[in-house]
């Protein structure tokens, strides 16, 4: 598909087009407008409001410069339009929630600690909870943000935190229109985008088909890019003794384990097990079980029914006995306590609709 690109600044709110070789329209921003100013601290305060708490540190910009953001509310997921008149360098703190972002217009440099690369026109980026980056907008650069609560996507992905999601999250992985899965999200957002403008209803009142199908689509683009990113840690180059100790742990997840027991197990020192575990996974054995047992029981959280489930419960079944500890270990890899978890609400999502 070849891609142009065109700006309507008459128009109400901030539309931009990506328009394909027919002539169509395939990029719009929601025309909802949110915010138009040039006071970037105003911008952090709306954006801290409406997205996630001081989530933006915005700098770059000159007095005479604007940015504008529109938004299209939906029930479970909020996607905004991004139109920035000058350059502008925005500090993404880390995420709570998954972000997606669609460039329509110029370029969107992302960096991190380990890599950098540049998006153009009909690319994107996703975020994991806990991701930390950099985005540096062109003058002109126009976008698409899509936030999607993490409770919401985990319940879809498949062993979302089998392995501690935080080893994932290092590498940037830019996302390409020629991507079938990526195609669809982008066509989605589209078609809901137009039928809200179009009927001139609340979004709030669309069938929830289409939101549905949309964040199944994206579970399956995050399991893709989780199994991509886990090929990544080389762990198919890893030593034979470190895939029978990881084996061992997930089978025995229950148990205490210990480390002269995997020393036994593997025929190598403790030493070696340890200088494996932090060069393939960047932690302890021990941080390693101890990540991994919380992973489960947050498994478990999300599909138990509070009012006959109980944390204690569930906690205790995989070794942690110490109510005060546990909590302090769940909030600091999950950013929210084990109760908050077990009652969290529960969208009834379908992956048997998505189509690709």
């Amino acid at each position: 598909m070849c891609l142009s690109v065109g700006y309507n600044p008459d128009k109400k709110g901030c539309q931009g087009e990506i328009v394909n070789s027919t002539g169509q329209s395939d990029f719009l921003l929601p025309r909802t407008q949110l915010i138009r100013t040039c006071d970037l601290r105003r911008l952090r305060r709306v954006i801290s409001r409406e997205a996630e708490p001081i989530r933006y540190s915005l700098r770059g910009a000159d007095q005479t410069s604007y940015v504008e953001v529109t938004k299209l509310e939906l029930s479970t997921s909020k996607l905004f339009g991004l139109h920035f008149d000058a350059s502008l360098e925005a500090e993404i703190t880390p995420t709570q929630n998954f972000e997606f972002y669609f460039v329509g217009a110029g370029n969107l440099t992302v960096l991190n600690q380990e890599s950098q690369c540049t998006l153009h026109v009909g690319e994107g980026v996703v975020y994991f909870p806990g991701d930390i980056a950099v985005h540096r907008w062109e003058p002109g650069s126009q976008a698409l943000a899509l936030f999607l609560e993490k409770r919401l996507l985990e319940t879809l992905v498949t062993g979302f935190y089998r392995l501690d999601a935080r080893l994932l999250s290092e590498r940037i992985s830019p996302l390409s229109y020629a991507s079938g899965l990526y195609r669809s999200i982008f066509n989605l957002i589209m078609q809901i985008s137009m039928e809200t403008e179009q009927a001139g209803r609340c979004s709030r009142e669309l069938d929830g088909g289409l939101e549905q199908l949309l964040h199944s689509s994206c579970a399956l683009l995050i399991e893709q890019i989780l199994n991509q990113r886990y090929a990544s840690l080389g762990m198919q180059q890893a030593p034979h003794y470190l895939k029978r100790c990881v084996d061992y742990i997930v089978e025995h997840l229950a148990d205490d384990i210990r480390l002269d027991e995997l020393s036994e197990l593997s025929q190598v020192s403790p030493r070696t097990i340890q200088y494996a575990f932090h060069k393939y996974f960047k932690q302890s054995p021990k941080e390693f079980i101890c990540h991994t047992k919380l992973s489960r029981v947050r498994e478990e959280l999300l599909k138990a029914n509070p009012k006959d489930m109980t944390v204690t419960k569930i906690a205790t079944q995989w070794g942690f006995f110490h109510a005060s500890n546990f909590a302090r270990n769940y909030s600091a890899l999950f950013g929210e306590y084990p109760s908050d978890t077990l009652h969290s609400s529960r969208p009834n999502l379908n992956l048997s609709k998505v189509v690709v």
